[in-house]
């Protein structure tokens, strides 16, 4: 993006991304608003794993009641993913994705985040997603 404004103690910026991606750092921003501190120590980012868009998108989401959704997988790493979904479980709800324990973490546009209840393990997720 660029910087389009300069006021006292800030700026403002444009940004040059898809909505997707806009709406996921305004969340981020949120985030770190309500934790208090944008103080990120070195090498305590908040991204834990590698992202990677799967070979096998396609799989479905069960939740603890036992209904069951298609999702898209929009992309995903050891310890959670980005999910196309239809329906909007509330955040903390309880799933699995492919067998993988999870729950929600973020609603965006189109989708949901999830978080791994435990780290998966590389030649699991190469198994089930390619």
């Amino acid at each position: 993006g660029s910087v389009i404004r300069i006021y006292d103690g800030g700026f403002a910026i444009l940004i040059d991304a898809t909505p997707r991606k806009r709406e996921k750092l305004s969340s981020q921003i949120e985030w770190l608003k309500a934790n208090g501190s944008f103080d990120v120590p070195e090498g305590h980012e908040m991204r834990k794993h590698e992202r990677i868009a799967p070979r096998n998108a396609n799989s479905e989401v069960k939740l603890s009641d036992g209904r069951v959704y298609p999702t898209k997988i929009i992309d995903i790493s050891l310890s959670g993913a980005a999910l196309k979904l239809d329906v909007r479980p509330a955040i903390g709800t309880k799933l699995s994705l492919s067998g993988m324990a999870g729950k929600v973490v973020r609603h965006f546009d189109d989708g949901i985040a999830i978080e791994f209840a435990t780290i998966q393990s590389k030649s699991n997720m190469k198994t089930s997603f390619g």
